[in-house]
């Protein structure tokens, strides 16, 4: 009986050690490159040699005589001698991808191992006690890899839960977590490389190369900018201090300093102190309470429908600036709780609110084909303070530490934003499905003021290179409220 028994652990033994090799060398044949140059060439190069030593005269037996006697001896090599070629052949060759397979794998093989046993250390395990288990590691870049993982019961929320105790577990900093396409794991993007606490804004501007575009930040992997004209707009979103406002003007002064063609409209309803710098440039205007900021907003909108008329006539689709000679418009609403936030007991001030929210509303959903494109600042994109339609319409996301997770969901999904660390000028970056993890560039106020009276200098030398007249930002007089209020009361009916 106690033969049996270590017959059957031996047999057990022998069955494991060549699963094992099976997957180190299934993991080496998926690291071949089948349509690589390297695989094309010496694909036909390696069969052409061992098919000529298979047919001339066993060469390889008397290698292997020689190398290991004890074990191909001389009567084993006669016996062998009487197999065909063509075997041999086929042997060889099976031997040989085996071999190039196995030393492929095995390196990955003993990663993943270990990941896995880091994996475990944090307790990753479902109702019934299943541990999650780790698939494979792919290398995106020399800084990034991807880990894919098979955690059957355990949902992604989970996973992101424990995402400080992977990074710690795997020694990688984690800048995104998704569920892959086929939904069936969990990948985990993870990079080297720390990110700085500090990006100075005139450090990195110069990585900027094309017109519309803004600086985002410096992520593990470099530099990332975006384009306006393709988010279409921009959500930024944090607590106070998280550097919000520094990244809401590193933005305008990104687009003005490298666009021509382009219009600037800012409201900030402190009075315009928030922006002050920008107000000495020709192409931007500032609307400095609520009443102007309404006013600028139904003007813009007007454009906005001016633009499709033109649009309609000409059988276009999108304004493009330079073919249309229309400018690219930007409009920036600084702290936007303020400007649609909440109006107990004051009735005019509501009817602005109402309005301001119509017009907004409005312009995210449509205003993109006439190039005209929003930036909203706000701490929390409650419905409270901006639409929830809107908020949909604001594909583009700077969010900043939040410190709930609850406002994190509502601005990302997800908690990333809650789960940042405590370093100012550290987002989330949200284009798409994607979340990464940013340090936004640095511009002081003072740069800032240095930066725009360049600039002013700069245009009023060279002219201004403007297509349109700027929109008019105008007084609200008592007309136009009554008309605000008229349209109201059409709208609640």
């Amino acid at each position: 009986m106690k033969d049996n028994k270590n017959d059957g652990k031996f047999f057990d033994a022998i069955a494991t050690f060549f699963l094992i090799l099976v997957e180190i060398s299934l993991m080496g044949l998926r690291k071949i490159k089948f349509k690589s140059e390297e695989f094309i060439i010496l694909f036909p190069v390696i069969s052409i040699y061992l098919f000529v030593i298979s047919y001339s005269d066993y060469t390889h037996l008397k290698w292997l005589n020689m190398f290991f006697p004890n074990f191909i001896t001389l009567k084993l090599v006669n016996h062998l001698r009487l197999i065909s070629p063509e075997w041999h052949f086929i042997f060889l060759f099976l031997l040989t991808v085996f071999t190039i397979c196995f030393v492929l794998g095995f390196k990955p093989y003993a990663r993943i191992k270990k990941l896995q046993k880091d994996l475990d250390t944090i307790g990753l395990v479902n109702s019934n006690g299943v541990k999650a288990k780790i698939i494979s590691e792919i290398t995106i870049d020399d800084n990034r890899t991807k880990v894919l993982l098979i955690a059957k019961g355990i949902g992604i929320d989970r996973v992101e839960a424990k995402s400080k105790d992977i990074e710690s577990a795997f020694e990688r900093i984690i800048e995104n977590i998704s569920i892959s396409f086929d939904r069936k794991m969990i990948e985990i993007l993870m990079c080297k490389k720390e990110l700085r606490k500090l990006v100075n804004f005139n450090e990195i501007e110069s990585s900027i190369n094309a017109p519309y575009s803004f600086l985002v930040g410096e992520t593990a992997n470099g530099i990332i900018k975006a384009d306006i004209r393709e988010l279409p707009h921009l959500l930024i979103a944090g607590s106070t201090g998280g550097g919000k406002s520094a990244f809401f003007r590193q933005v305008f002064m990104s687009l003005l300093k490298n666009s021509q063609y382009l219009q600037v409209y800012l409201l900030d309803l402190k009075r315009g102190i928030e922006v002050k710098e920008f107000a000495q440039l020709p192409n931007v205007r500032v609307a400095k309470d609520e009443l102007e900021a309404v006013k600028l907003l139904q003007s813009l909108h007007e454009e906005m429908q001016r633009r499709f008329a033109f649009m309609e006539q000409n059988g276009i689709k999108k304004i493009d600036p330079k073919t249309h000679k229309k400018d690219l418009i930007v409009i920036g609403i600084d702290e936007a709780s303020v400007l649609y936030g909440k109006t107990t007991g004051n009735k005019e001030k509501a009817v602005q609110v109402a309005k301001a929210r119509e017009l907004t509303d409005e312009l995210a959903k449509l205003a993109r084909a006439a190039g005209i494109h929003l930036v909203i600042a706000t701490q929390k994109p409650l419905k409270e303070s901006l639409d929830t339609k809107t908020l949909e319409n604001l594909t583009g996301r700077m969010i900043f530490k939040m410190s709930t997770h609850a406002g994190s969901n509502v601005a990302l999904g997800n908690a990333k934003a809650y789960s940042l660390p405590d370093v100012k000028g550290r987002g989330i970056w949200a284009g798409g499905n994607k979340y990464i993890e940013v340090q936004t560039p640095f511009l002081s106020e003072v740069e800032l003021d240095e930066e725009c009276k360049e600039l002013s200098e700069r245009l009023h030398t060279e002219g201004m290179k403007n297509f349109q007249s700027m929109v008019e930002v105008n007084s609200i007089d008592n007309e136009d409220q009554t008309e605000f209020k008229s349209n109201l009361k059409q709208r609640r009916r």
